[in-house]
């Protein structure tokens, strides 16, 4: 594994910019869950705030890069020893607990999108989510110190080459199982959702009925009678009590015409805004599971290149530098597409009109407040005594206008009613399903 100098520089510069921008970005994360209460009590968020302060610790000591390595150890700016190096392989042995988080986030997603689990049944198992990650990731990095098994590993200090059974036993086996079980979960989402979106092509649901209602068949009766009924008699020896129920009929068909009409055309529009809800609650699920997929896309960027590195290493002993660079690349860099998964949704709705028109709104609302703070209602302008209580957060209003458009997307689309939504979607498409077998059914029973 003899590198050139030019590539030792790279592969030591290069985790030092990406993991420095992952603790940035999983602060950001940390800090928007943080600030706001409703965040903080939700299962969603905290798993978040637990893989962005895993992300923050492991990319923080994996952007020391070679610097806690042993100077003996030959690596390029290598300026440690053992005490620094097994401070570093400790950490980075506890990063492991990143990948178990993610395979939590995968199971609160199935429970949610597949089961339709409510908020205060996701807390019952939710300590178990965050209990697997630490318990494993705090072990197996004590049992690497206790072993002695830290040392210098091409990048920075881990688990030594020499040590291959404690590598695969206590983070490539089990982060091979968390690929694994992100895998599955992620199947079993699309699979879910793949088959309300096929239930809902089957019955039309985005389709919505013309509001031209057909004629019943009683108005076909209808108009012989009225047209009977309006001629003149030409028949002197039609009685007078017969022409008198003939008229009764006719109407009693005109008005029994109109009744129809009515209630032909209240099913349509009852059935048009049940296809209305479905058509939103449909699209909501689908984004929900889209994310999913993005989270779990994040979590195989983040280990594919490194995995790869090291499983070629166990085949032939040989390291390639190009996977090896990307290694450098993505490992540290676990907080960037986290961030940027979790800012899609709002990203989106920012980019609507009325987003954009709301966002304006509340910039210039804060900035009107944040000129005339400090100044007492009934003094004059020139003895009133300016004095600056603005919050630190203030300062920042297009900032705080855009967290304050996230805060109610928050409350608005929050997991806890995801499933709610789910289930109703379900017993929609299953009464569409028992009420006809298709939409000519639907119109004949209207």
């Amino acid at each position: 594994m003899a590198f050139s100098i030019h590539q030792q520089r790279a592969l030591a510069v290069i985790p030092k910019v990406t993991g420095n921008v992952s603790a940035f970005f999983s602060g950001l994360i940390i800090y928007t869950i943080v600030r706001n209460e409703n965040r903080r009590s939700r299962t969603y968020h905290r798993l978040l705030f637990g893989i962005s302060c895993c992300d923050v610790s492991a990319s923080l000591w994996l952007a020391l890069s070679t610097w806690p390595v042993p100077k003996s150890s030959g690596l390029l700016w290598a300026i440690g020893n053992d005490t620094s190096c097994n401070v570093q392989g400790f950490f980075t042995q506890f990063g492991i607990a990143s990948s178990f988080y993610n395979a939590s986030l995968s199971v609160y997603y199935v429970l949610v999108i597949r089961y339709g689990w409510k908020e205060h049944q996701l807390q019952k198992v939710e300590p178990l989510l965050h209990s697997f990650p630490l318990l494993w990731a705090t072990i197996s990095a004590i049992a690497g110190l206790i072993k002695g098994v830290f040392g210098a590993a091409s990048l920075w200090c881990w688990v030594a080459a020499e040590n291959k059974v404690f590598r695969w036993a206590a983070f490539y086996g089990p982060l091979w199982l968390m690929i694994g079980i992100v895998t599955v979960n992620t199947t079993l989402i699309y699979v879910h959702v793949r088959k309300i979106e096929r239930a809902a092509t089957r019955h039309h649901l985005f389709r919505d009925f013309s509001s031209t209602s057909p004629v019943p068949a009683s108005s076909s009766a209808a108009a012989p009678s009225q047209e009977l009924s309006s001629q003149p008699s030409t028949r002197k020896s039609l009685s007078s009590n017969f022409s008198l129920r003939l008229s009764f009929e006719a109407v009693r068909s005109s008005l029994n015409t109109t009744d129809n009409s009515a209630v032909t055309e209240a099913r349509r529009e009852d059935i048009n805004l049940r296809r209305a809800r479905l058509r939103t609650r449909s699209r909501y699920t689908r984004e929900v599971a889209i994310q999913s997929f993005l989270y779990a896309g994040a979590f195989y960027l983040n280990w594919f290149a490194l995995t790869i590195t090291r499983l070629l290493q166990q085949v032939n002993g040989k390291v390639y530098f190009p996977l090896l660079l990307l290694a450098a690349l993505t490992v540290p860099l676990q907080g960037l597409p986290n961030f940027l998964v979790y800012l899609l949704p709002r990203l989106k709705k920012l980019r609507t009109p009325q987003g954009r028109e709301r966002i304006a709104h509340e910039i210039a609302s804060r900035l009107s407040r944040l000129t005339s703070v400090g100044k007492e209602p009934g003094a004059s302008s020139g003895h009133s005594e300016v004095v600056d209580f603005t919050p630190q957060s203030e300062l920042f209003p297009e900032i705080e206008a855009i967290d304050a458009l996230v805060e109610e997307s928050d409350n608005q689309d929050s997991c806890e009613d995801l499933p709610t939504l789910i289930k109703d979607l379900e017993t929609d498409i299953n009464e569409l399903e028992g009420k006809s077998s298709s939409p000519n059914r639907i119109e004949e029973t209207a």
